[in-house]
């Protein structure tokens, strides 16, 4: 499953009801709804792109983040394995460096506690898109390097991820706001709107025989996580990778289903927030779309 933002405690938002939000920073006391405030546009598709990815607020917007995620990570992972070849030393005498970037970019697109996409969950009848490991688009040396990485190669793959990653110096400069949106939305996520909907969520999974005592009334976001924590559970003690699919085939389509009310309540206040959030940090997420896209056109040439 999807590592979640952690969160450092900084909230700028309160409860949202109705069509009002109470926010809590930047000296904003209350807005009249997101009609009063204008419609966030994007200076380009990139630029899009890596604000739904720093500040998602819907499954749409997060698909949407995928693609510069995926891009940066491709872009790294290309850059770290020429960085590899460059030295001496092939990706493919540490291992670890491909299958981690494989792993990542082909986990990009995928949330399925905060925001899932319960469409495609539905429809696939699993919860993780399939997952395939390319080989890496980038020269390696010769077959003939050692199969087990040494100590060179170790530190070798050690400064080129850390060159590759200085390639986007825009994931440091996002982080501070990233960090205020995230706990914005467990704030959503925690709120009485939200919660009021949690017991039917539990109780729609216990009718297909999920353990209730395990569903947390919480948040959504923890109720989401602890059933598919229970789920992966029951994946590792399958004997069979069939016996796992057939539980995901199981339970994909019902955690979708009992999901969905939650995500109706979920999402709106979100995207309202979003709004405020957008607006109010407007300078800064503008040099974000800037750094985004110059950034990662570099790093195509």
């Amino acid at each position: 499953m999807r590592a979640l933002v952690p969160s450092r405690g900084a909230s700028w938002i309160g409860t949202a009801a109705a069509l009002g939000l109470v926010l809590s920073a930047c000296g904003r006391s209350t807005v009249s709804g997101p009609s009063a405030l204008p419609a966030f546009v994007p200076s380009s598709p990139i630029a899009g792109e890596a604000v739904h990815s720093f500040f998602p607020a819907s499954a749409a917007q997060f698909t949407d983040g995928a693609q510069f995620t995926t891009a940066r990570l491709k872009a790294q992972a290309a850059a770290t394995s020429a960085c590899l070849a460059k030295a001496g030393t092939a990706s493919n005498a540490n291992p670890d460096v491909d299958a981690t970037s494989a792993a990542e970019i082909a986990m990009a697109g995928v949330d399925t506690v905060d925001f899932p996409d319960l469409d495609r969950i539905s429809s696939e009848r699993a919860f993780v898109p399939p997952i395939a490991f390319p080989p890496a688009a980038a020269p390696r040396v010769p077959a003939s390097a050692p199969a087990t990485p040494t100590d060179s190669g170790r530190a070798a793959a050690q400064r080129c991820r850390q060159s590759s990653a200085a390639l986007f110096p825009v994931q440091n400069a996002a982080g501070p706001l990233t960090d205020q949106w995230w706990a914005g939305v467990r704030r959503i996520q925690s709120s009485q709107q939200v919660r009021a909907v949690l017991p039917a969520f539990r109780d729609c999974l216990a009718e297909s025989g999920a353990p209730a005592d395990q569903i947390p009334l919480t948040s959504s976001g923890e109720a989401f996580g602890h059933f598919l924590a229970w789920e992966n559970g029951a994946d590792q003690a399958a004997a069979t990778s069939a016996a796992i699919t057939a539980n995901d085939q199981r339970w994909a389509p019902v955690f979708a289903a009992c999901a969905k009310p939650v995500m109706q309540v979920v999402e709106p206040m979100t995207l309202q927030a979003q709004q405020v959030f957008l607006h109010d940090n407007a300078r800064q997420v503008q040099q974000l779309e800037a750094m985004a896209e110059s950034e990662l056109q570099a790093a195509r040439r």
